[in-house]
């Protein structure tokens, strides 16, 4: 019985030796089918890039510093964010199709003796009453003259944000609006006539 047993045994430990060495090998190749996660930068959430909210390099040479600016009015807050003042708005864009990329170059130019001024703008409805209407918001200049919101679709068509140009009545609306301005004029405010209170906002040179 001792001969049988021997044989037995040195088979059992010979298995167990091999086990063990195939699991060390196991544990020494790296993982299959294991996913790699690579860590992606993108923009944070509600960008929508440059070309939409700025002008291209051509307009930026048109920006002054301007520090942004918040009023409360009436129960609206309005924030004056950045103005560009300039005769002729250009941008161009690169639009993608099946086979190929073609570019296309947008330029919108105010009339003669006149220039674009495009103010970005920020209003926020707390607790007012009122409802802000376009065709009360002027800007004048220092000698009197007083000058509406132009039709700036153009905006759009530049790859900015443009602020709606219907009545605003709820919530927060950020944008750029436009205004076709004499090129001597100088000392400009922005106003709006509440009922109760003024919202006025003068522009440094």
């Amino acid at each position: 019985m001792k001969k049988v047993l021997l044989p037995i045994t040195l088979l059992a430990a010979a298995a167990l030796l091999i086990s063990c060495k195939s699991d060390k090998a196991a544990n020494d190749r790296p993982p299959e089918n294991t996913p790699t996660v690579t860590a992606a930068i993108s923009a944070p959430a509600g960008d929508e890039g440059p070309s939409a909210q700025e002008p291209d390099k051509e307009q930026k040479a048109a920006l002054r510093e301007f520090e942004e600016t918040t009023l409360s009015v009436n129960g609206w807050e309005i924030t004056i964010q950045n103005v560009i003042r300039d005769d002729t708005m250009s941008n161009v864009s690169v639009v993608l199709g099946y086979t190929d990329a073609t570019t296309n170059e947008y330029e919108v130019k105010a009339q003669e003796g006149h220039d674009y001024f495009l103010v970005k703008m920020k209003l926020s409805k707390k607790e007012s009453k009122e409802n802000i209407e376009w065709d009360k918001m002027t800007l004048t200049d220092s000698e009197g003259n007083v000058y509406k919101r132009i039709d700036d679709i153009f905006i759009s068509d530049l790859g900015m944000k443009r602020l709606p140009g219907t009545t605003l009545n709820f919530g927060s609306n950020e944008g750029w609006i436009a205004f076709e301005i004499k090129k001597e004029a100088k000392g400009l405010t922005l106003a709006y006539d509440f009922a109760d209170e003024d919202f006025s906002y003068s522009f440094s040179e």
